[in-house]
């Protein structure tokens, strides 16, 4: 029995098939909108999706000038168009990245501060409970310390074990420093 394996459009692409379905347009009209191949699995060829949309905004705003204004308001109508052309794909680039920002979350490369602040309090929390028996510990594994001894390192893991508690607490500020200095670094 063969397999066959499956074919898989490139990232950020859209096939020609698809484009040709959607708009129910020919091959050789596509041809003449200028697109560039951004790449081929077999036989089928794949456009980026980013130029596609831009493109196709454009065709279709000047369509809809070109029917419904007469000569005089043309100028006006395709600044206007232009304007809500370049929201459109602003609005297009926004949602590209937010989806490669959900991408990215769901792969674990990214996560949010309002997890990493809840694992990390809940890991402080296990490092005050171990910080709490550490004295008892020194003492029984080293009687011969003195009392002063095991004071002193009693007032020291109490410094440790608050900061320790005030992880979630730290954490937000802590972040708005650090995106505060990358903007200063831009």
């Amino acid at each position: 029995m063969s397999t066959v394996k499956a074919r898989q459009a490139p990232p950020g692409t859209i096939s020609k098939r698809v484009i040709l379905e959607a708009l129910t347009i020919t091959p050789q009209a596509l041809g003449k909108w200028g697109l560039r191949p951004a790449g081929r699995v077999g036989r089928e060829v794949f456009y980026n999706l980013e130029d596609f949309c831009r493109i196709w905004v454009e065709k279709r705003g000047a369509t809809e000038i070109d029917r419904n204004l007469d000569d005089e308001d043309r100028e006006s109508a395709r600044q206007v168009t232009q304007g809500r052309l370049e929201e459109e794909y602003k609005l297009t680039k926004a949602r590209r990245i937010a989806q490669e920002l959900k991408n990215e979350e769901k792969e674990g490369r990214l996560i949010s501060t309002d997890f990493a602040t809840f694992a990390l309090s809940r890991i402080a929390a296990q490092i005050a409970t171990i910080l709490d028996t550490l004295p008892l510990s020194m003492r029984r594994a080293h009687p011969d310390l003195e009392p002063r001894h095991i004071d002193a390192l009693t007032r020291e893991i109490a410094k440790a074990r608050n900061t320790a508690a005030q992880v979630d607490e730290l954490l937000p500020e802590l972040v708005e420093e650090y995106v505060e200095t990358l903007s200063e670094t831009d």
